[in-house]
């Protein structure tokens, strides 16, 4: 649920329209926090909407111990493990691409998770969402955008879960409804995400907890 000035102390839910009919998940970043969530998608996630898991990175042994693979995985993409793997296990169409997100053409309507750790990986993301802004479904007085982007990052110490899908000044409110029909994007409301480093220590190389 979300609140907007305009609307004093109301709540409202996101505008989840898109998911009446087929839609496209996709996930960027198969790693410590994606290859978690892309499994419980997996069950999700209804028979006639699309899973999409997009990675350029393999698998290091390292990754064993706290991302969502097995020994056989070793040097393979993962998003390519994953996929395979997920769609056995589920018995679901899931579908994958080994090339870096800048590269890959999001689709929509739907959405795309970032489960990223840098503003490099962001950048290419927002580009790809901006280029579903010509994109509106108009109905009922309301301009609906076809894609939400969830960001979903974290590092050693914390984390964010920060939701949008529009440019800034757009939020659309319905009052009568109590729906949002948009919210700037992730790197808008928090535009220092557009800056952070890859990180040197990933969630990876970390200790076991004691």
């Amino acid at each position: 649920m979300v609140s907007g000035e305009m609307a004093g102390a109301q709540s409202f839910a996101l505008d989840n329209s898109f998911a009446r009919g087929t839609f496209t998940v996709t996930i960027v970043g198969c790693g410590g926090t994606g290859g978690f969530v892309a499994e419980g998608l997996c069950r999700l996630l209804p028979r006639e909407a699309t899973l999409v898991l997009v990675d350029h990175d393999r698998v290091e042994e390292r990754n064993l111990r706290r991302q969502n693979f097995v020994r056989e995985d070793l040097g393979r993409f993962k998003s390519e493990a994953l996929a395979q793997r997920l769609a056995r296990k589920y018995g679901r169409a899931v579908a994958y691409s080994t090339l870096p997100v800048g590269t890959v053409e999001l689709r929509f309507p739907g959405v795309v998770i970032g489960c990223v750790d840098n503003g490099l990986a962001r950048r290419d993301i927002a580009s790809g969402m901006n280029s579903f802004f010509g994109a509106r479904i108009v109905g009922e007085g309301y301009v609906r955008r076809p894609n939400w982007w969830v960001d979903a990052g974290n590092g050693e110490d914390y984390g964010q879960i920060v939701i949008g899908n529009i440019g800034s000044g757009e939020e659309v409110f319905d009052l009568e409804k109590g729906i949002c029909h948009g919210l700037p994007l992730p790197t808008i409301q928090r535009p220092e995400l557009l800056h952070q480093a890859p990180r040197e220590r990933s969630c990876a190389d970390m200790g076991d907890f004691p």
